[in-house]
């Protein structure tokens, strides 16, 4: 077929039409991830406190997890870690933050960086390693 030819053009369009749709129902389907990231952005952009203790209990929560998996375990495979752990640790910084802003503090201290990053931590060690489906099988050995 011909560029000039009608039918080249009519198959085009189903195909067209295919990928866009494909793009509107991807957007839909994560816009309100997309609206949560946005929420979180705003409030970290507001509160400098809890930018801080929710980047101190998310580098707890990386240091543990990748501890784990040194020592054999697979932290995402299991349900602890998204259904316990990583609210947990939100909550934690959260409340830490809360606690910082009551006192009096525009900027978060050290210590309470420090108490987030270790309760976070040992948060997601003892739940993860708690959870039976977040173990290396057996026949997978290392």
């Amino acid at each position: 077929m011909t560029p000039e030819d009608p039918q080249s053009s009519a198959q085009k369009g189903p195909q067209q039409n295919d990928f866009l749709q494909k793009i509107a129902a991807f957007l839909v389907d994560s816009v309100w991830q997309l609206v949560c990231i946005g929420g979180a952005l705003l409030a970290f952009y507001e509160d400098r406190v809890l930018c801080s203790l929710g980047i101190a209990g998310f580098v707890g929560l990386i240091c543990s997890v990748l501890g784990l998996e040194v020592i054999g375990y697979v932290p995402t495979r299991g349900d602890r870690l998204w259904g316990v752990v990583i609210p947990g640790c939100s909550t934690l910084a959260v409340v830490i933050s809360v606690t910082c802003r009551l006192r009096g503090h525009m900027v978060a201290p050290w210590a309470a960086c420090f108490v987030c990053l270790a309760l976070a931590a040992g948060l997601s060690t003892v739940a993860i390693r708690g959870d039976k489906d977040a173990r290396m099988p057996s026949h997978l050995g290392r």
